[in-house]
């Protein structure tokens, strides 16, 4: 029996779009499970949305909701071990843009329990826990790069905010957004 392989996208996802959704995609197609790793700590401009919010946002975009987990820290697997989400024989690689490399050193000390994923030996979780960058999306009809900054700003200046949503959320019918849970999220992050 081989080892699984569990990926585990950590982000900010403030607000969450497009790119997110893609990445995501990609990565339930090639790993065994996949994780949206998030936190729920407020602090706005920059970050307005609650880990409730961002868990709603990301179910409407696509995402199965038992991927999106909660966590305090985003490169410590703790919350997932201690949800028996992942167990010592996994192993564990965190998918970071490659927007966020200068976030890391050039190189891990050998005894750090995170290393870079340079090779395909990988050891289990109960040793080590590995960081893989991937790539950013580009926006087809911008070519510009998805930033959930840009976004942020983009609704917040918009005049008909109810289009917005349903464009940045691919809501095709409008029966779809009956609740108005969306709008009210976005409003109460982004206006209040």
């Amino acid at each position: 029996m081989s080892n699984r392989i569990v990926a585990v996208f950590p982000g900010r996802f403030q607000l969450p779009h497009e790119g997110h959704i893609e990445t995501y995609k990609h990565l339930k197609k090639i790993y065994d499970k996949v994780f949206i790793y998030t936190s729920d700590k407020v602090e706005k401009p920059d970050s307005p949305f609650t880990f409730y919010d961002k868990k709603v946002m990301l179910t409407w975009m696509g995402a199965d909701i038992s991927d999106i987990i909660k966590c305090t820290s985003p490169y410590n697997p703790k919350e997932l071990f201690e949800q028996g989400l992942i167990n010592k024989d996994d192993i564990l690689l965190f998918i970071v843009s490659s927007k966020d490399v200068d976030r890391f050193p050039p190189h891990f000390p050998e005894k750090s329990y995170l290393q870079y994923a340079s090779a395909e030996q990988f050891e289990t979780c109960d040793k080590h826990a590995y960081i893989r960058f991937a790539g950013t999306v580009a926006h087809a009809e911008r070519c510009t790069y998805h930033s959930s900054t840009y976004y942020r700003n983009d609704f917040i200046q918009t005049k008909n905010k109810t289009r917005w949503i349903q464009n940045h959320f691919k809501i095709k019918n409008s029966e779809d957004y009956d609740s108005h849970v969306l709008h009210n999220i976005l409003t109460k992050g982004l206006l209040m």
